[in-house]
């Protein structure tokens, strides 16, 4: 195998494990996080030779892609694929006994109905005999039976109806809150805490569209980390993961509002709406978010570095579809980089 073919497979591993990271979730006891540590550590072990996820801290820098731990790789993989399938094996197991739960529930409740209508049925029969009769102390037990059977049944029905009406919704509203629970943790960057691109598109569709039809005035900034490769390649990905914590930190702080969408774009990018914004604000705090993240320090592992961004803001222009105004955002972003980067940049 040639060389551009040995890093094209190295290329195509490193996505690989990076795209299973980003969309990883909580399997049993680990939970999304940690499945999204490891899934990177693996990445920068095979990609870069560094230590393995669990290897002593002083393993030695794995120069040649032979010395990779390739089996152990492997059956990490082979293990948390299991873990997966067992796991989405079971969710899938408990909605259906959940669903046959309730269809047992509701047969039970349609027969019992029928054995009280059976028993009402009953005493109106011997209603109707006895009103063909003469005997006047029959008829009278037997009118006073039948109300007393009516009465009965409509006490059953009523407390039954609402037994299992305050059930149903008990049931319904813990199967809401886990729905809603999924859903958030559907649309959570598991690294950064931020929406995630899922997330993000939706929230991007909805706000072309109200201002498409409200005319009000919203605006996109993407940011980009300058020379992300080179933090990983230095401090290894803990130290990039570090970098993408402290630029979602300081992107929550410098957009507070809770009609702003924050969110991590993917990989070292970043995305944020603002929702009714002046003309001009976005670019102003754009500009104050880059001169912000300059001004700090990543820690990690007792060392000290700087990074910065290139960003790109762009104003929502009357009836733009939603992939024109990403387009114009990115094309700020590319600018940015042309002027040197750690700066920001307006497209009109």
């Amino acid at each position: 195998m040639s060389q551009e073919e040995s890093d094209k497979s190295l290329d195509l591993v490193g996505g690989i494990l990076r795209l299973w990271s980003q969309n990883s979730f909580t399997v049993g006891s680990r939970d999304a996080r940690e499945v999204s540590r490891d899934l990177e550590a693996w990445a920068s072990h095979l990609l870069l030779g560094h230590a393995r996820p669990g290897a002593p801290a002083n393993e030695p820098l794995r120069s040649k892609i032979a010395q990779r731990d390739w089996p152990g790789a492997r059956q990490f993989l082979q293990t948390l694929r299991s873990e997966e399938a067992a796991y989405v094996r079971q969710a899938l197991t408990d909605f259906r006994t959940t669903v046959q739960g309730m269809v047992q529930r509701v047969r039970q409740a349609i027969s019992e109905e029928r054995v009280l209508d059976t028993q009402l049925v009953a005493q109106l029969d011997n209603l109707r005999a006895a009103a063909t009769g003469t005997d006047l102390h029959k008829l009278r037990a037997a009118a006073e039976q039948a109300a007393n059977a009516v009465s009965a049944v409509l006490a059953t029905h009523k407390t039954r109806h609402a037994a299992q009406e305050n059930e149903m919704t008990t049931r319904l509203q813990v199967m809401g809150e886990r729905l809603l629970a999924a859903e958030q943790l559907a649309d959570e960057d598991a690294l950064t805490g931020l929406i995630n691109r899922r997330g993000f598109d939706a929230e991007l569709r909805r706000t072309a569209g109200i201002g498409g039809q409200f005319n009000t005035t919203s605006a996109l900034l993407l940011i980009d980390l300058d020379h992300f490769k080179e933090v990983n390649d230095t401090y290894g990905h803990p130290g990039g993961d570090a970098a993408l914590k402290l630029t979602a930190n300081i992107l929550s702080r410098s957009f507070p509002r809770r009609s702003d969408c924050v969110a991590r774009y993917g990989g070292e990018e970043f995305a944020v709406i603002l929702r009714d914004s002046r003309s001009g604000e976005a670019a102003r705090l754009a500009q104050r978010f880059v001169d912000n993240l300059r001004a700090v320090r990543v820690r990690h592992d007792d060392q000290e570095f700087q990074i910065t961004a290139s960003a790109g803001v762009a104003e929502m222009h009357a009836s733009e579809s939603p992939e024109g105004w990403l387009a114009r955002a990115d094309a700020g972003v590319y600018a940015a980089k042309d002027k040197g980067r750690d700066c920001c940049v307006l497209i009109h």
